[in-house]
């Protein structure tokens, strides 16, 4: 074929590519193609005034960000946004306050769209008059939640799919959080048991005192700092694992597979640490009773602590300061170097 040719056909493919994207874009903005519309929802607020007494709050949200706020007089206050295609229920029954979204019942066909909104005001907030509630329960899709240090609950329960949490209330007994990319922030919560569990979300746990904790994450980073727990116990695939000022009353349990593990000032009754082929690097730890570390092609390094280290390894190279009178920490890899000092 002549390259004229060939040039002509590539030019009249062009066209008739850039010809079809002319027509849905036109079709679009005629209403062709089943309603095809890029939209702004023209959204209405609606507030919620309840005088009666609530103790429990269950909140069912989609797609709009939830907030929680000090009440300024004795009533509780509920700010939606409502548009044609997305409304809420809000109500109060018996003693709990609940919140519910909904979209648009036509067939999905019919509402084929981008629904564009990025006004920060388009938020679920509620206004709570009451320093303690018995329970909160919140199960969320994309929606970020912010609930701040003025309220303390008996019981905790939150769900997201992606959306973010800030969680820095007092919970008194559980306090159990999951969500799958979002990112979880825990600050000053104290629940006597937490739970976190993510996908790829990271994990951010801060200055809790006398607490259970026990994580789960897959790729997501955890961080942990400044707490004084009962017990911490953490499984993780390929994210990090970060403790730093970290006391547990009695056990401290991790288990990673190629996620590297940083232990700063940390102190244990005991502790049990496994690896697959993520390092392991431990400075200034203290223990009360026999501990292990075991890893496969991962390295070991242990700094300014005391113990008598029992290790074995296969072809990994063994540099150890050892100390006969202390805890005994036993340290087991197949091909990773340990380094003791």
């Amino acid at each position: 074929m002549k390259t004229s040719t060939k040039v002509i056909l590539i030019t009249a493919t062009s066209l008739v590519v850039v010809g079809l994207g002319l027509t849905a874009v036109a079709s679009a903005a005629g209403g062709g193609f089943g309603n095809v519309v890029i939209t702004s929802p023209d959204y209405e607020e609606v507030n919620y005034d309840f005088t009666s007494d609530i103790n429990k709050l269950d909140i069912q949200e989609s797609s709009h960000d939830v907030e929680f706020i000090k009440s300024t007089d004795s009533d509780t206050h509920v700010t939606v946004y409502d548009a044609k295609t997305y409304e809420h229920k809000v109500e109060v029954t018996g003693d709990t306050l609940k919140i519910t979204s909904k979209s648009s019942k036509k067939a999905w066909y019919l509402n084929i769209g981008i629904n564009v909104t990025n006004d920060s005001k388009i938020k679920t907030k509620i206004y709570l008059p009451e320093e303690k509630y018995d329970e909160l329960l919140i199960n969320v899709s994309s929606s970020d939640i912010t609930v701040p240090s003025e309220f303390t609950f008996e019981n905790t329960g939150i769900v997201s799919s992606s959306g973010d949490i800030f969680f820095s209330s007092k919970v008194e007994n559980t306090c159990t959080v999951k969500t799958s990319s979002g990112e979880v922030i825990l600050d000053d919560t104290d629940a006597k048991a937490v739970t976190v569990t993510t996908s790829s979300g990271d994990q951010d746990i801060r200055n809790l005192n006398g607490s259970e904790v026990k994580i789960e994450a897959s790729s997501g980073e955890i961080l942990i700092e400044n707490c004084d727990l009962t017990g911490l116990s953490s499984v993780s695939s390929s994210g990090s694992l970060n403790l730093t000022d970290v006391k547990a009353e009695g056990a401290l349990d991790f288990q990673t597979s190629s996620g590297e593990v940083r232990l700063v000032n940390i102190s244990a009754d005991k502790m049990t640490g496994r690896s697959s082929s993520g390092d392991i690097s431990l400075s200034d730890l203290v223990l009360t009773s026999e501990s292990s570390i075991n890893t496969s092609s991962g390295d070991v390094d242990v700094k300014n602590s005391s113990f008598f280290y029992d290790v074995t390894t296969s072809s990994g190279d063994i540099k150890v300061d050892n100390n006969k009178e202390g805890i005994t920490l036993k340290i087991e890899t197949t091909s990773g170097d340990v380094t003791a000092r």
